[in-house]
């Protein structure tokens, strides 16, 4: 078999052809793009103008409103729940406490009338001390504004008993009057009865 020179060198042309066309053309500057860029940037610029416009006609014109000023009151330092203390308070005088029932009597000894009876617990404030004492100590008290005596084996002292004062009862003595009881007289006196005549 024999080469044919001349038909070697189309061959090859062919393709070399094809080559250097491919290659100028990535070389080459892409005026279509540039021209579609220019184009779409220019169509959505004037898209953007037409919708501002509609935007700005049909958009109502807003006017900002002057500030209302109103009272705010400032806060305060003093707090709105107050806590409640109740104190109890200690006496500081000397006090009588009631362990039973007990007679408060006109004077210190039984044989003075009672004025009422303190009941247990009752707490009365002692003002005094007799200076007879026979069995027994008793204690001058007021109980509601009203002064009584009052026998300590009836009750509980608290307080300093030592500043209490030593009255003189003596002159206390207990005055009866005696009470007059009617004294009766039955007389029989018969009475004529009629009696029937035959």
């Amino acid at each position: 078999m024999q080469n044919k020179p001349s038909s070697y060198p189309r061959r090859l042309a062919l393709p070399a052809l094809a080559l250097m066309l491919s290659m100028l053309a990535c070389n080459l500057p892409s005026v279509g793009n540039s021209a579609l860029n220019e184009t779409g940037t220019a169509l959505a610029s004037t898209q953007t103008e037409l919708v501002s416009r509609e935007m700005t006609d049909s958009a109502p014109t807003l006017t900002p409103a002057a500030p209302t000023l109103t009272d705010t009151p400032a806060p305060s330092d003093t707090p709105s729940e107050t806590a409640t203390v109740t104190l109890t308070p200690t006496p500081t005088y000397p006090t009588y406490t009631a362990t039973q029932a007990v007679n408060c009597r006109y004077g210190p000894s039984t044989g003075f009338d009672a004025r009422f009876t303190l009941s247990v617990g009752d707490v009365v404030e002692i003002i005094g001390r007799s200076n007879m004492a026979y069995w027994a100590n008793w204690w001058k008290v007021v109980y509601q504004g009203t002064e009584c005596w009052v026998s300590d084996g009836y009750g509980t002292l608290s307080g300093d008993l030592g500043g209490i004062p030593v009255l003189n009862v003596a002159t206390f003595t207990p005055t009866y009057t005696p009470s007059v009881t009617p004294t009766f007289t039955v007389t029989y006196t018969p009475t004529p009865t009629n009696s029937p005549t035959p």
